[in-house]
């Protein structure tokens, strides 16, 4: 099993619209492909967790990268995990919009992450994504 957590940055011709779409199609597809995670949108940022098999996720990645609704790619997390964080949620993959969904966020990070690593400039980043 395999996770792959990252930020990045909506160009700004993205609207409301646009986003609804890509949270939408990225929940049919990761479901598709047996990916668990989350992806999170607020004030201009992105953060995706993805779970699976190494051999699904890195080309995905490698097609999230060149997605041209984004920029600005952050990499948190590229690593081998015992167990999916996410796994309990439905369809397997979920679009967070409320704060109380975030819970499982914080464990991931604290589970997976050596937050004593990360730059304060990091975790300023972070932060508004935990509250």
């Amino acid at each position: 099993m395999h996770t792959i957590c990252y930020l990045s940055n909506k160009v700004p011709h993205l609207d409301l619209k646009d986003i609804e779409e890509l949270f939408e199609t990225t929940q049919r597809k990761n479901h598709s492909l047996n990916i668990t995670g989350i992806l999170l949108y607020l004030d201009g940022n992105f953060l995706q967790v993805l779970e699976g098999k190494k051999e699904v996720i890195g080309p995905l990645f490698d097609l999230i990268k060149e997605d041209s609704r984004h920029a600005s790619i952050f990499v948190i997390l590229d690593k081998s995990i015992e167990e999916r964080t996410f796994s309990d949620y439905k369809s397997g993959f979920s679009v967070v919009k409320n704060k109380s969904d975030l819970n499982n966020l914080k464990d991931y990070l604290n589970a997976t992450v050596e937050i004593k690593t990360l730059s304060k400039s990091m975790l300023g980043i972070l932060e508004p994504f935990l509250l």
